[in-house]
């Protein structure tokens, strides 16, 4: 890891901060995991958006949500919708690895503040993180 990235990485300091992380690859949330231990933010996960619901329900401190539009049983599109019914406030960025095909206005229109897309770099990541924490 190279000088500047690390400096990226302690200048965040982000341990009272909650973030949702709701991704069904395994190697993107150990990535993602992987990049925030330094920031010593709070990480909840989980693969399944149905569940991120009831996540977001009972987890008020939730700060961020980091959505995957890919997901096994309902999209992140969907999700974000019904989370946007419950909790209008909190800031969901969207995570795609199928940019190229993706219907940006729809996401932003479902609720989503931002998009990155994968892979996506350290930076990319902190900065957008950055953006709404």
């Amino acid at each position: 890891m190279d000088k500047a990235i690390q400096e990226l990485l302690l200048s965040k300091n982000w341990k009272n901060k909650t973030i949702l992380l709701v991704e069904d690859d395994t190697v993107t949330i150990d990535y993602i995991k992987t990049i925030l231990f330094e920031t010593k933010v709070n990480i909840i996960t989980t693969k399944d958006g149905d569940d991120a619901i009831d996540i977001i329900k009972n987890n008020p401190e939730i700060n961020l949500i980091l959505m995957d539009i890919k997901l096994p049983k309902t999209s992140g599109i969907e999700i974000t919708q019904k989370v946007r019914a419950i909790n209008t406030s909190i800031p969901i960025v969207t995570q795609t690895a199928h940019a190229v095909t993706l219907n940006k206005q729809e996401v932003y229109n479902a609720g989503c503040v931002d998009i990155i897309t994968k892979p996506f770099t350290i930076e990319t990541l902190l900065t957008t993180i950055s953006k709404y924490l």
